[in-house]
C-alpha cells in the first residue's frame, strides 16, 4: 500500500495553532511513517494500515514545509506554503455550501480577492464508502486561497467569517466546508448516538419503514447516476437554484426517471443517501478527526422546518463531533432567514426552529446564535446577501471564542409590562439603545382580545413602547414579533445588528 495521508492534508493548509498538530493517514502494515514540520518531528508505526503522529503546538507562523516519509518504501511527501493560525469548520446545508461565486457582492470583491493567509478547504460530498473512489470530484478535496481565480469557489458565508477573522486577529485563517444541500441535522450525527436517545426512535422507525418500501434495482441506479455526474452539470444546476431562478424548466432537461422531485427525494433514503441517519457524519465528518480546529459555525435547519425536537438533534450533533475530536466544540449556528415559497418548497415551521435556536444560545454555553432576519428573501431559500451571516458569526467568535471586547449579541426581548393604553417591551443587547429603520415598526403583530391592534410603535433607550388605546389590563394581550416564516425586521441595535424575534403576554 503507498503511503497516504488523509485528504485534509496538502500544500496551503492551515494548522490550528496552540494545539497539538495530529497527523494520520495509510500506509503498508509495520511501516515507519515519520513526518516532519520546520523543526519538529515525529513518527509512528502501521497498524492495521493506519499511521498517526502528534507534533508540538506551535504559535501562527507561515511558509512551513511539512515532510512524511514512509522508511519502507522510501516515499516522501512533501507540503508546502503551510500555515499555522485559526481553524474552523463549516458545516450544515445549502446556505453554509453556497459558493461565493453566487453572492451579491462577488462581482465587487472577487477581482481583488488577494489574501495569501486566507484559505478554504472543501471536503467532497460523499455519503458512503468507495463513493470517492466512483465519482466525479475533481473540484474538491484541496486547499484554495483567497485568489481572483480560488474565492468564487469558497463558501460566501465562510468567506465573509474568515476574513472578519483575519483583519481583527491579524493571522492565517483556513475554513474546511463539511457541508451539503437538502441535508437534514440527523444524517451529521453519529449512528451510535442516534439508536442511543429516545428521541431519534420515530425517525430511525420511518427509515426503517422507508427501507422497507426501497425500489432497489432504481435506488441503485440513481446513486449510479449521482455519483459520476459530470461537475459541469452540477454547476449548470446551481447556476439556476442557488441564482433563484425557475426551476421549472431545469426539471424538464435533467437525465432522470419522470418522477417529481419530492418523491425523488423519498425514493432515496437508503444507505447510500446524504439524508440517512448518520451518514453523512461517518463519511464526511469522522475522516476529518483530529483535524486541529477551533470550533464550528454551522447553518442548517431548513430541512429540519418542522421538527419539534430540533434543539435535541443540535445537541446529538454537537456531542457527537465534540467526541470525535476528544474537545469540546463551540456551535456558531446561524438562525434560519426569512423565507415563504420557492420552487418545491415552501416554509413550514421557520419561527420554530428559530425558536429552538434561540434557546440553545441561551441555555447552552457551547451554542451560539447568529441573527439575519433582517437578510431574507421571501421567493428564494438561498438569500444571495451572505456578508451577514458570515460577519455576525466572527463577532460572536470574536467575543466569546478569542475574548475581544466587540458587540456580538443582537437586541434581545427581556421583559413585558402593561399600564392603560401602553406596553413597553424591556431589550437586553442593545449596544446604547434600540432605532426603528424606515419610521414605521414592521414584523409587529398585536391582539386584544383575539382582534389585531396596530399600536403606535417607538423606539426609547433600551425600550420599545407600544401605545394604542385597546391596550388595556384585563384584555388578552399577545404580542408578536418575526414570528413568521418571512417578515422585514427592520428594528435594530446601536452597532446595526437586527432584534431577535419573540413572542410574550404582558
Amino acid at each position: 500500500m503507498k503511503l497516504q495521508p488523509a485528504m485534509i492534508f496538502g500544500s496551503h493548509m492551515v494548522l490550528q495553532r496552540q494545539q497539538p498538530v495530529a497527523v494520520w493517514g495509510r500506509g503498508a502494515e509495520g511501516d515507519r511513517v515519520t513526518v516532519t514540520l520546520g523543526s519538529d518531528s515525529a513518527a509512528a508505526q502501521v497498524r492495521a494500515g493506519q499511521w498517526q503522529v502528534s507534533l508540538p503546538a506551535r504559535e501562527a507562523e507561515t511558509g512551513l514545509t511539512m515532510h512524511i516519509r514512509s522508511e519502507k518504501t522510501a516515499e516522501e511527501l512533501t507540503f508546502t506554503d503551510v500555515s499555522v493560525g485559526e481553524v474552523w469548520l463549516a458545516g450544515g446545508q445549502s446556505n453554509m455550501e453556497f459558493p461565493f461565486r453566487y453572492d451579491i457582492e462577488e462581482p465587487d470583491i472577487a477581482p481583488g480577492a488577494n489574501d495569501p493567509q486566507l484559505r478554504f478547504f472543501d471536503y467532497p460530498e460523499v455519503s458512503y464508502p468507495g463513493h470517492y473512489e466512483s465519482g466525479r470530484f475533481e473540484d474538491y478535496g484541496f486547499w484554495r486561497g483567497c485568489t481572483p481565480e480560488d474565492v468564487p469557489w469558497f463558501s460566501a458565508v465562510g468567506y465573509y467569517f474568515a476574513a472578519k477573522l483575519r483583519q481583527a486577529l491579524g493571522v492565517p485563517v483556513g475554513v474546511i466546508g463539511c457541508n451539503w444541500g437538502g441535508t437534514p441535522a440527523i444524517t451529521w450525527i453519529d449512528r451510535a448516538e442516534i439508536e442511543a436517545d429516545p428521541i431519534f426512535a420515530p425517525a430511525l422507525a420511518q427509515y426503517q419503514a422507508q427501507l422497507d418500501e426501497l425500489d432497489w434495482p432504481r435506488y441503485e441506479k440513481m446513486q449510479q447516476m449521482q455519483a459520476a455526474a459530470d461537475p459541469a452539470r452540477k454547476r449548470a444546476v446551481e447556476d439556476v437554484m442557488l441564482m433563484g431562478k425557475d426551476m421549472s424548466e431545469l426539471w424538464k432537461t435533467m437525465e432522470m426517471p419522470k418522477t417529481p422531485p419530492t418523491e425523488m427525494v423519498m425514493m432515496q433514503l437508503g444507505p447510500k443517501s446524504a439524508n440517512a441517519p448518520g451518514v453523512l457524519f461517518d463519511n464526511m465528518v469522522r475522516p476529518l478527526a483530529p483535524y486541529g480546529v477551533r470550533g464550528v459555525i454551522w447553518y442548517q435547519g431548513e430541512s429540519d422546518d418542522g421538527n419539534a425536537s430540533y434543539d435535541g438533534y443540535m445537541r446529538a450533533v454537537q456531542r457527537s463531533w465534540s467526541k470525535l475530536w476528544g474537545v469540546e466544540l463551540p456551535f456558531y449556528q446561524v438562525m434560519l432567514a426569512p423565507f415563504g415559497h420557492w420552487a418545491h418548497v415552501t416554509a413550514g415551521d421557520y419561527p420554530g426552529v428559530r425558536r429552538l435556536q434561540k434557546a440553545l444560545a441561551d441555555s447552552d454555553a457551547r451554542f451560539f446564535c447568529a441573527n439575519i432576519m433582517d437578510s431574507g428573501t421571501e421567493n428564494n431559500i438561498h438569500p444571495r446577501m451572505k456578508r451577514p451571516a458570515g460577519e455576525r458569526l466572527a463577532l460572536l467568535a470574536l467575543k466569546n471564542a478569542y475574548a475581544q471586547s466587540v458587540q456580538a449579541d443582537s437586541p434581545s426581548m427581556d421583559s413585558v409590562r402593561l399600564k392603560p393604553g401602553q406596553v413597553t417591551v424591556q431589550w437586553k443587547n442593545t449596544a446604547g439603545g434600540l432605532h426603528i429603520r424606515g419610521g414605521q415598526l414592521q414584523a409587529l403583530r398585536v391582539t386584544v382580545d383575539g382582534a389585531p391592534v396596530e399600536p403606535v410603535c417607538t423606539a426609547e433607550g433600551d425600550q420599545l413602547v407600544l401605545k394604542a388605546d385597546a391596550l388595556q389590563p384585563g384584555s388578552q394581550i399577545t404580542l408578536s414579533f418575526a414570528e413568521e416564516n418571512y417578515c422585514v425586521v427592520n428594528l435594530y441595535g446601536g452597532t446595526g445588528l437586527p432584534a431577535f424575534p419573540f413572542e410574550a403576554t404582558p
